[in-house]
């Protein structure tokens, strides 16, 4: 089996640093490994250990900072990478080290190019990305080093409190005029019902703001409406969480 020229790039974001001694020693029966890159966002304390790893390995790290949540920028930077290397390096082999499913378009175009991919990823890895590799490694984490567990000094027990349960104070709402009475009663009955006279909490206070906006901001403001329409005996309410509505009932004056 002729020895090859291999680049191997880690994707620090998803393959923890401990593998890169693992990696570097499955590739050593392959061929000599003249270039090794790291990309991620190292400014992460996540990924500080790469920054001691690649010191001891002679592992470039590439900075690629996040772009936002959500955002695959250190895999395009990887990519982009991957290709210069396989264009301007003279290399006959890449190493892959990721279980990222999305690198499977790469590991086809530099197979394309004529070169061997060796994908390393865990054993939960697509089968999409490790058909698209030459050959594929499991390497299955913990692979990082153990951390020195201090001796613990034992402590006199500490005696145990028992919590005082304080029942919390209901404000009653504020009490509402004549006028205000007719204006509440009028947009309430105004509401569309579904099935069962059942409507909407959050109608309510769309409605509400659009008839009267001092009184929507008097009686509402964030999770008080629905409490306070309650308190006032204007609404009950039916269900729970995301099914929650209401019905509508009478109207009496606060206290």
């Amino acid at each position: 089996m002729p020895m090859l020229r291999i680049a191997v790039l880690f994707d620090a974001e998803n393959t923890v640093a401990g593998c890169v001694s693992v990696v570097l020693e499955r590739l050593r029966d392959r061929g000599r490994v003249v270039h090794g890159l790291a990309v991620g966002d190292f400014a992460n304390v996540a990924l500080a250990r790469w920054v001691e790893v690649s010191r001891r390995h002679g592992i470039e790290l590439l900075l690629q900072p996040c772009l936002g949540k959500g955002k695959n920028s250190a895999d395009i930077a990887l990519t982009i990478a991957a290709l210069d290397l396989a264009r301007n390096a003279g290399v006959e082999a890449i190493a892959l080290v990721s279980s990222d499913r999305d690198f499977t378009p790469l590991a086809l175009r530099l197979r394309r190019g004529g070169l061997e991919v060796f994908g390393f990823g865990r054993g939960n890895t697509s089968e999409a990305f490790r058909s698209a590799c030459s050959q594929f490694n499991v390497i299955e984490p913990p692979l990082v080093q153990p951390v020195a567990t201090p001796l613990l000094v034992a402590k006199p027990p500490v005696a145990k409190t028992v919590p005082v349960l304080v029942a919390p104070t209901l404000k009653s709402p504020p009490p509402l005029s004549a006028r205000e009475r007719a204006t509440l009663l009028k947009v309430l009955h105004a509401l569309p019902a579904g099935s069962g006279g059942l409507i909407i909490p959050g109608n309510i206070g769309l409605a509400l703001r659009s008839a009267d906006p001092a009184l929507a901001a008097r009686i509402g403001g964030p999770r008080k409406l629905l409490n306070n329409l309650v308190a006032y005996g204007v609404v009950e309410r039916v269900g729970a969480g995301a099914a929650l509505k209401v019905k509508i009932l009478g109207l009496r004056a606060a206290s």
